[in-house]
């Protein structure tokens, strides 16, 4: 069960990954496709429960839909290039846990 502590800073890691992706869209001039932002918010919001059984796999979405779980992220993309999706319409993400921030290296790493 989720702790107040833990919404709070699910609630603050998404606002921060949020706020970075408007940043390189505006870097960048381009905006993310529709079905890969949804699939960003999919993944956010199943990732409790793919890091309770599936941690170090990978997974596909498009929009809100999971497409599929797998050991390697090639074969899940190769899977939604053979369903007739374009690149643009489908994302692969590890499952694991995400950073609210960017972590500052040591210089010697």
């Amino acid at each position: 069960m989720a702790t107040a502590s833990t919404t709070a800073a699910d609630s603050g890691i998404r606002k921060a990954h949020d706020e970075a992706i408007r940043e390189l869209e505006r870097t960048l001039g381009e905006t993310m496709p529709p079905l890969i932002r949804q699939g960003r918010e999919a993944f956010h919001r199943d990732l409790p429960e793919l890091l309770r059984a599936h941690a170090g796999k990978w997974v596909a979405y498009s929009g809100q839909q999971r497409l599929g779980l797998g050991a390697r992220k090639t074969e899940l993309h190769a899977q939604c290039l053979n369903r007739g999706l374009q690149s643009d319409q489908f994302l692969v993400l590890r499952v694991e846990p995400q950073c609210a921030h960017d972590t500052d290296l040591p210089v010697d790493v």
